[in-house]
Parts: structure tokens; C-alpha cells; sequence
């Protein structure tokens, strides 16, 4: 799907599509992406979904300022059924490991499909760091939608890789929407900012210490002397050179 709508639009922009203009690919857009949507809905395999999950994240880059509205609210109300569905998922999962017959076996298979899991969460994060890099500030409302979807990612009964991907999505949020996302901080970080810590406790690599950085430089102007605080305490040895410079400085503004 996204390699016919990518060769679509590549042959409208060099002039080979003998007359045809945006609005062949736009009509192209109009049929894949709800096709698309739809079936991700009737899908029940992890793995297939997350696939099938960049396909549409593909389809969307490319189609860019093309979509209407109606397909992001489509997109977006797919992208709350499926985190919903890895939440049963998971919860089922781990009330499979508190069975008594539970094994070596069974443990290596709930790892596999938390993996898969995983996959189908980073993929959700991609397409969501492209509609709001793609749609900016106009983008809020959804987001404003999703938010209570995503914010339990931050828990810390949540995976390292859980709460990157939350990390990246906030981070795309603060950087692309800026001053409109500054008014919902509270949504990223928390009330009175108490996700801080278990913002900080997740990053364990270093490209999640890199996209943190970036999203409390974002927020610097609306995080209080104490939350910034708590991030300095809160950090790891490891941490620490990637954020306790810019959290001290940070404070020092105040």
C-alpha cells in the first residue's frame, strides 16, 4: 500500500502521470488509509498489527497535509483501540504467569509476546510523532484525546521501553506544538510534575536520556524549583551526566 501511493505521488511531482495532479494522489489516499484503518481493527495478531501499523504510519508521511480530518479522527480513535487492546493483552498475560501450571516454557512465550507487544507500541509512537510533526498545533485536540491513553505509560509497573516511547511521543508534542503544549504540562508530566521520577527512571538508553532532555527543555519555564529538584535527586550515576548539568542550570534561572 504505501509503495503504491509513494510511486502515485512520485510520478505526479515529476510530471509522468499524463495529466494527472494532487488530487489522483489525494483520491488514492482517500481509499488506502481507511482501508488500511479498517483492517488493523479486524486484526488480532501482534505482530501483523504492528506492520500493519507502519504501513499506515508510511502511508501517512507521505499523504502528509493531503489527510482530512475525518482520516486522522479515524486514525486516531483506531490508534485508542489499539492501545487498549495491549492493555487486556498485558493484563491477561500476567494473570497467565500467576497460574500454577506456569513453566519455563510458558515464561519464554509471555516474554516473546511482550516483545511483540512492544513492537506494536513503538509503532503506535511512529505514527503519532508523524500526525503531530505533519499537523502541528491543530493536532492538540486529539492529542488532548490520547493523553489519558498514553499518560499511564509513565507507570512504573511499565516497561523502560514503554516509557520511551511515552518520552518520544511528549517530546514531539512539546518541541512541534511549543507554546499551545506548554498550557497542558500537567498532562505530560503530571499534577504538581510527580510523573518526573518515573520519567527519569526509564532511561536506559541513550537516546531516551537525549529525547528527555529535550522535553524538560521545553517545559523549563513552567517547571517549579522543586520538580527539577526532584529530577536532580532522582537520577542514576549513569544518568546523571546527560541530565544533572541541564537540570542545575535549569534551576539556577529560576
Amino acid at each position: 500500500m504505501p509503495e503504491l501511493l509513494r510511486s502515485a505521488k512520485l510520478a505526479v511531482e515529476k510530471g509522468m502521470a499524463q495529466g494527472r495532479n494532487e488530487t489522483y494522489v489525494k483520491q488514492l489516499s482517500d481509499y488506502i488509509i481507511p482501508a488500511l484503518v479498517e483492517a488493523l481493527h479486524k486484526e488480532p495478531d501482534t505482530e501483523i498489527c504492528a506492520s500493519m501499523l507502519d504501513a499506515l504510519n508510511e502511508c501517512v508521511q507521505i499523504s502528509g497535509p493531503l489527510l482530512d480530518e475525518s482520516q486522522v479522527r479515524s486514525t486516531v480513535d483506531e490508534i485508542k483501540q489499539v492501545i487498549t487492546a495491549g492493555v487486556s493483552r498485558k493484563s491477561e498475560r500476567a494473570e497467565r504467569a500467576k497460574a500454577e501450571d506456569f513453566d519455563a516454557e510458558e515464561g519464554e512465550l509471555i516474554k516473546e509476546e511482550n516483545e511483540q507487544e512492544e513492537e506494536v507500541f513503538d509503532q503506535v509512537g511512529e505514527i503519532l510523532g508523524t500526525l503531530i510533526k505533519t499537523f502541528k498545533a491543530s493536532f492538540l485536540p486529539f492529542f488532548d484525546e490520547l493523553s489519558s491513553y498514553l499518560t499511564p505509560m509513565w507507570g512504573k509497573d511499565k516497561t523502560p521501553e514503554e516509557r520511551r516511547i511515552a518520552i518520544c511521543i511528549f517530546d514531539d508534542v512539546a518541541e512541534q506544538c511549543r507554546e499551545a503544549a506548554l498550557k497542558s504540562d500537567n498532562e505530560v508530566l503530571g499534577p504538581n510534575h510527580n510523573f518526573l521520577p518515573k520519567i527519569d527512571s526509564s532511561k536506559h538508553k541513550e537516546q531516551t536520556a537525549s529525547r528527555m532532555v529535550n522535553l524538560l527543555r521545553q517545559l523549563q519555564q513552567t517547571l517549579p524549583p522543586a520538580a527539577l529538584a526532584s529530577t536532580l535527586s532522582s537520577l542514576q550515576p549513569q544518568q546523571q551526566p546527560a541530565l544533572s548539568y541541564f537540570v542545575i542550570c535549569t534551576m539556577c534561572m529560576h
